[in-house]
């Protein structure tokens, strides 16, 4: 027994040991050296045959450098940096009407008149609900509805993207906040019947859509669905109250059939593949995840990125680009069916497997998010045609077709059936506007509008 352990611990066996580490080691390394001579040149060749296609993989192309202009809209005074702080402040103290947007309701302006009136910001409650409504909102945003009005009335503006500064500045908070404020003061002067004043509230909240046009991120493309989201809340009031006349529901028509949400995202998606292509290459050749998973926080990056070779990381960045182009398949120009393409589950050991999948659940998501929003602003815009339609003619259609060319130049598609909107007259003399589809949506005060339906 003495004589084995001997022979085990002696110099020769330990020569040996070294020597197969020595060559475990060198096979490692010529591994590593080829993987890694492989999967760049097979970078190099997707990325040249990609630049072939049209697609822009330089994050370059995508930045949008800060306006600040001072003719310009975001040189106004209400985005300046010493400003914008205090104003975001000011606007996320205000009251529960900032979130009741959309589901105003006179029993819910009602209830926004009986606060004003609690407050002092009004002196008494009166039978013009709707100037209430203004005269409360002068009160309590005053200063900041001036300050939105002026920056408004200045040259379009886009929102800046760099990846280097802040994505998400205070000023998406500021326009969320006056579109809110626009989106309230519509309901009131629905109320008021004002139907020309109620247009200028709804044609700003679109200005406001119009600062995030071709997004460069899926970010921004979400934002600008936000607003159209809301805007088309704001059409939906106008529309149940019947405030609007031929031209204004022309005019309304015509700025909705501006907006392509699919587009949008498609948009965003290409301009989010520029920026993870650029961060692969920039953890490739720093050895620091910053970009991918710790920009912005406190978190300890983890040690195994230092030795990773980047074969490893290259073909991560194959699969993510492969996994795009099977996405931006989807996007058909011509308005066909829209499936969300399925993207390899990645084995658990992988070492981005986390960043894989949660990136393409981010993707899903936010398709889902738009194809649910997307009907709501083709209903809106059918809503727009169906009641210029009643004006000419005392009645509603008795289908879509009869609207084609003179009310709306073609009729919308549902982005995952590729089919018009389901329409049919019921009783009354009012008609339903529904999807294919099931759509995520929350009710609102215009008629009976849930699950996607619409009844005004």
């Amino acid at each position: 027994m003495k004589r084995s352990l001997r022979a085990i611990f002696s110099r020769k066996w330990a020569a040996r040991v070294l020597f197969a580490l020595a060559c475990l080691a060198t096979i490692l390394a010529v591994a590593c050296v080829v993987g890694n001579r492989i999967m760049r040149n097979a970078w190099e060749t997707y990325r040249a045959e990609a630049i072939r296609r049209g697609v822009k993989l330089d994050l370059n192309d995508w930045i949008v450098p800060a306006d600040r202009d001072r003719d310009g809209f975001f040189g106004a005074p209400i985005f300046q940096s010493s400003n914008v702080e205090r104003t975001r402040a000011a606007l996320q103290q205000s009251g529960a009407e900032m979130e009741v947007c959309g589901n105003e309701r006179p029993a819910e302006l009602r209830k926004i008149q009986r606060e004003y009136v609690e407050k002092g910001l009004i002196p008494s409650a009166s039978d013009d609900l709707g100037g209430d409504i203004l005269r409360g909102l002068d009160a309590k945003y005053g200063e900041v509805w001036t300050a939105l009005r002026e920056a408004e009335s200045r040259p379009h503006g886009r929102l800046a993207w760099d990846p280097e500064s802040s994505i998400m500045g205070n000023e998406h908070m500021i326009m969320l906040a006056g579109v809110r404020l626009h989106l309230l003061r519509l309901a009131a002067h629905v109320a008021r019947r004002d139907g020309a004043s109620a247009e200028d509230e709804l044609r700003g909240i679109l200005r406001f859509a119009h600062t995030a046009d071709d997004p460069p991120s899926l970010l921004y493309a979400m934002i600008r669905t936000l607003y159209v989201g809301l805007a088309c809340d704001g059409v939906w009031e106008g529309i149940h109250a019947r405030v609007w006349d031929d031209a204004q529901l022309e005019r309304i028509e015509a700025e909705l059939r501006r907006f392509d949400l699919v587009a949008d995202l498609s948009c965003g998606m290409a301009g989010d593949r520029a920026f993870w292509n650029w961060a692969f290459d920039d953890l490739i050749l720093t050895r620091s995840g910053r970009r991918i998973f710790w920009s912005g926080s406190d978190v300890k990056e983890p040690l195994w990125i230092k030795w990773v070779p980047e074969f490893w990381f290259r073909q991560d960045q194959l699969r993510l680009n492969d996994w795009h182009d099977a996405y931006q398949a989807q996007f058909n120009p011509q308005g066909g069916p829209l499936r969300v393409a399925a993207f390899p589950r990645p084995a658990r050991w992988y070492p981005l497997a986390g960043l894989t999948a949660r990136l393409t659940r981010s993707n899903n998501a936010h398709l889902e998010h738009v194809i649910s929003v997307q009907p709501r602003l083709q209903q809106a815009r059918l809503a727009c045609a169906l009641e210029r339609h009643r004006l000419a003619s005392g009645t509603y259609p008795p289908a879509l077709g009869s609207l084609v060319p003179n009310w709306i130049p073609s009729l919308p598609r549902n982005v995952k059936t590729g089919k018009a909107p389901h329409y049919e007259l019921v009783e009354g003399g009012s008609y339903e506007i529904r999807p294919d589809l099931p759509v995520r949506d929350r009710p609102t005060s215009n008629g009976e509008r849930t699950e996607g339906v619409w009844r005004p």
